[in-house]
């Protein structure tokens, strides 16, 4: 009898799609979070699972982009709830593409050399350009550029 119901079980837990999965746990946590306050319950679990299509779709394009793949994988480290990791995920790429337009586009020996040491030092591309600013205004200032 155990064994007719534990089979059952599996075959039942292996048609659920993986969405699905997550919808549940998106919504356990919701309820969780949020109680009997079920309008907030409701829209916990739409922005949630809003953030879980853009994070899947976003996963799917990135396949060959190791600066996008690090933006994951640094975005997922401390982040237990979908919408703050598709913030992470778009903040990064914000501050990625930011990067690469000064790389193509700032011939300035200065500017190239500070990006580039910025790079090194941060892996969070947010601060690669935070470092970068503020550099390129201190680099100004001496420089009476400013």
């Amino acid at each position: 009898m155990f064994k007719v119901v534990l089979v059952g079980l599996v075959v039942l837990v292996s048609n659920i799609s993986m969405a699905s999965v997550v919808e549940v746990d998106i919504s356990n946590q919701c309820k969780v979070k949020w109680d009997t306050k079920y309008s907030m319950v409701n829209y916990c679990i739409k922005r949630e699972i809003e953030a879980y299509n853009k994070v899947v779709a976003y996963k799917s394009t990135i396949k060959d982009s190791l600066p996008q793949q690090k933006i994951l994988n640094f975005c997922s480290n401390d982040n237990t709830e979908w919408t703050m990791l598709n913030y992470c995920i778009e903040r990064q790429n914000k501050a990625l593409f930011k990067a690469i337009k000064i790389i193509k586009g700032d011939k300035t020996v200065e500017s190239y050399k500070i990006i580039e040491r910025c790079m090194e030092e941060w892996v969070e591309w947010t601060m690669v350009m935070y470092c970068h600013d503020k550099e390129i205004k201190a680099f100004n200032l001496l420089n009476g550029k400013q």
